[in-house]
């Protein structure tokens, strides 16, 4: 349990249902037809302009954060640290309460990992793509981009908030369900199957405390839940613009 709920952690820093019922109406009315949801790709482009536009996020090339996490059903605590550059590179560093350091990274083909408790290794297909679409610098402003369809499936509620939900898919790949604040624009959630070496493991993600930094909206708090688990993630501190050693993405050599 704990090898599943700490290679998860990765996906945070970092689907659908359908409900059919039927009523018995009076004969003299006439049903209703539903409202009409907007397309997909309007969603996605009120949420690229609600965190500050293609053209702010385009300016930015390195990020740099860190935070805490926190499972305390698992009495699970720890910190992170995460640097990425353009167009799709990643290092995040967990230092677990109990359990050590362990790291993953991404030069934009390979995806590597270092972890005393799942061993040393490179993921390899589904994988391995599912990974280069999560580690993509830029994946908040190229939605549309990185998946092959997005379909606008139904309006619903996360907490006290409107949302319409967008189903995104890729061949091969398990869909990734967005849920986007009908009114503010925001990723309010996100529904995804996360593919390991463990098997797959379903995964929600909510997102809150917006914050503006380098003229960009971020979520500072994430909140991730699983059929068998909970973790909170809290970011303190990122920045962009940093100077990052490329090395740092590549594949430790032992």
């Amino acid at each position: 349990m704990i090898k599943k709920a700490i290679y998860y952690i990765f996906l945070v820093v970092g689907f659908a249902f359908s409900v059919s019922a039927q009523q018995e109406a009076a004969p003299a009315k006439k049903e209703e037809a539903p409202p009409k949801l907007p397309q997909a790709s309007d969603i996605v482009d009120k949420y690229v302009k609600a965190i500050g536009g293609k053209a702010a996020y385009e300016k930015l090339k390195t990020r740099k954060d860190s935070g805490t996490l926190l499972m305390p059903s698992m009495g699970i605590s720890g910190t992170y640290e995460a640097m990425s550059a353009a167009p799709d590179k990643l290092y995040m560093k967990m230092s677990i309460t109990g359990i050590g350091d362990m790291t993953e990274g991404s030069d934009g083909k390979t995806v590597w990992s270092v972890n005393p408790l799942t061993g040393n290794r490179e993921k390899s297909g589904i994988e391995l793509k599912q990974a280069l679409i999560t580690n993509n610098f830029y994946k908040d402003i190229k939605i549309k981009e990185l998946y092959a369809g997005l379909e606008t499936i139904r309006k619903d509620k996360v907490g006290e908030s409107d949302v319409y939900v967008v189903k995104a898919t890729n061949e091969g790949l398990p869909d990734d369900i967005m849920y986007f604040d009908a009114e503010t624009g925001y990723l309010m959630r996100t529904d995804m199957t996360a593919i390991s070496p463990e098997g797959r493991q379903t995964v929600s993600t909510y997102y809150s405390d917006f914050r503006e930094v380098s003229g960009i909206k971020l979520p500072f708090k994430y909140r991730m839940v699983t059929p068998q688990f909970e973790m909170s993630v809290s970011m303190e501190k990122v920045e962009f613009g940093v100077e990052i050693d490329d090395s740092k993405f590549s594949k430790p050599s032992n």
